[in-house]
């Protein structure tokens, strides 16, 4: 019951919703910071180069995603069996919880490392100069 109020004052919340439209231009922007920074280090990048490090800040995207929704989950988890919500069905719930994580920590990864890339190769292109 909980978790159902907390994501409907976020969905009836305007600016929450608009955030969650800018996350994949977070993921862009670090793809791009992670191609500024390897060309300071190196003097020169390529195209690939950019690619490359835009999927690896992918890849540290999704760790870090997959990190926070797991919180997230054990917190709510928690405030639910506090306030006898789930019942006997925390094993259910701890099921369901991992499927959840497991899922979310997959699309984060295949998402963040195609934006990554993205970003990556704006910021070759930007940087080759």
């Amino acid at each position: 019951m909980i978790t159902f109020i907390i994501s409907f004052l976020g969905s009836i919340v305007p600016f929450i919703g608009f955030l969650n439209l800018c996350c994949f231009l977070w993921i862009i922007a670090g793809g791009f910071l992670a191609a500024y920074m390897l060309k300071n280090k190196t003097g020169k990048i390529e195209m690939k180069d950019g690619a490359i490090v835009g999927v690896l800040s992918g890849v540290v995207y999704a760790v870090m995603a997959t990190l926070l929704i797991s919180i997230l989950i054990v917190l709510g988890s928690g405030i639910s069996m506090a306030y006898g919500d789930m019942g006997q069905t925390v094993g259910v719930g701890a099921a369901f919880g991992l499927m959840v994580i497991i899922i979310s920590f997959l699309i984060n990864l295949v998402l963040g490392a195609i934006f990554g890339a993205i970003g990556g190769v704006i910021g070759a292109a930007v940087l080759k100069k």
